[in-house]
C-alpha cells in the first residue's frame, strides 16, 4: 500500500514539473484565417505559463509574414500581425525554443485590388512625393478605400479614393496599404538618404 501511495505522488509530482517546463500550452483566438494578397489579421493566443523566450514564425514568407509582437503580461495575451504576401496556404506558429506552442493555417488568396509600383518597390528621398493610383479588375466603390502606412515615422500616405500622395518622411522603410472591403493592396516605401 505505502509503494503504491508513493508511485502516485512521484507521477503527480513529475506531471506538475513536466507542464512548468513546458509553458502551459496556448489557445488562439482562431485555428485558421483566410486573408487576400496585402490584407492583414491581428491573430492573438492567451498563453498559460511562461512567456519567455515565445516568438511567431510563418512557414513561408511567401504566403504570409508576421509583424508587430505585442506581449500582454497582465492578461497573458501575445499577438501578432498577419499579412498576405503571395497566393497559397501557410502556417503561423507560436513557438517556445524549438517546441511549437500553438498554430494556425493561413490561405491566401489573390486580391483583385492593386498598386502598380515596378517590383513592388517605391524609392524615394526624404521629403520626396510620390502620385500612386490602385486599380481594382473588379467593381469596387473607389470612395470606400482607405490608404495606411505601417510606420508615419518613415512615410506617409494621405489618399482619396483610388489615388494617393505618399510622402517620405525620413530614411527607413514601411509598407503602404490601400484597403477597400475585403480588398487590399500593398507596396514597400524605401526612404532613402535626402
Amino acid at each position: 500500500m505505502k509503494k503504491t501511495w508513493w508511485i502516485v505522488a512521484m507521477l503527480l509530482l513529475c506531471t506538475a514539473a513536466l507542464a512548468a517546463c513546458s509553458g502551459g500550452g496556448a489557445t488562439l483566438s482562431v485555428k485558421e484565417i483566410e486573408l487576400t494578397v496585402g490584407a492583414s489579421y491581428t491573430l492573438t493566443a492567451s498563453v498559460k505559463g511562461k512567456t519567455e523566450g515565445l516568438t511567431w514564425e510563418a512557414e513561408d514568407g511567401s504566403v504570409a509574414v508576421v509583424s508587430n509582437v505585442t506581449l500582454s503580461e497582465e492578461n497573458g495575451e501575445y499577438a501578432v500581425t498577419v499579412r498576405g504576401t503571395g497566393v497559397g496556404e501557410t502556417k503561423v506558429k507560436l513557438m517556445q525554443g524549438e517546441k511549437e506552442v500553438a498554430s494556425c493555417t493561413v490561405k491566401v488568396e489573390g486580391s483583385p485590388l492593386s498598386v502598380f509600383i515596378p517590383e513592388g518597390i517605391l524609392v524615394l528621398k526624404a521629403a520626396g512625393t510620390a502620385s500612386v493610383r490602385a486599380h481594382s479588375e473588379i467593381a469596387l466603390d473607389e470612395e470606400t478605400a482607405v490608404w495606411t502606412t505601417s510606420d508615419s515615422a518613415i512615410g506617409t500616405v494621405d489618399g482619396q479614393g483610388f489615388v494617393a500622395t505618399v510622402t517620405a518622411v525620413k530614411r527607413g522603410e514601411c509598407t503602404i496599404t490601400v484597403t477597400c472591403g475585403k480588398y487590399a493592396a500593398s507596396f514597400t516605401l524605401i526612404v532613402g538618404i535626402s
